[in-house]
């Protein structure tokens, strides 16, 4: 059986740092992910759900926390390849004669996302 020796109330106050600044952290990778997906070059239909996006991310990384799994984020260089991926392009030859591949269309589904990640 495990020594049941109790936590100083010390070290739960130091722990609120750490925890405070992995959240902005967490805040800041889902916003800027979210920000740079979801802008208008991308031509994307569906809505971008930002508040539906943090709540879900919240509860998820609130049940690994409790179970001691390993926490969820945005992973922005996996989403933005995700979405190109999916994307179809095609050449465009500015007034200047440089050659910029744009974005037509997105076949936007939700299911590769969940698996991506």
């Amino acid at each position: 059986e495990a020594p049941k020796t109790p936590v100083p109330m010390s070290i739960i106050f130091i722990c609120l740092i750490p925890a405070s600044l992995a959240a902005v952290l967490l805040y800041l990778d889902q916003n800027i992910t979210a920000r740079l997906i979801n802008k208008a070059d991308n031509k994307l239909k569906k809505g971008p759900g930002y508040h539906l996006d943090l709540l879900v991310l919240a509860g998820v990384i609130l049940i690994s926390s409790v179970l001691g799994l390993p926490w969820m984020c945005a992973a922005t260089v996996r989403s933005i390849n995700h979405l190109f991926a999916l994307s179809t392009k095609e050449d465009v030859i500015g007034p200047e004669g440089q050659r910029k591949e744009q974005i037509t269309e997105v076949l936007e589904t939700r299911l590769t996302g969940f698996a991506i990640h």
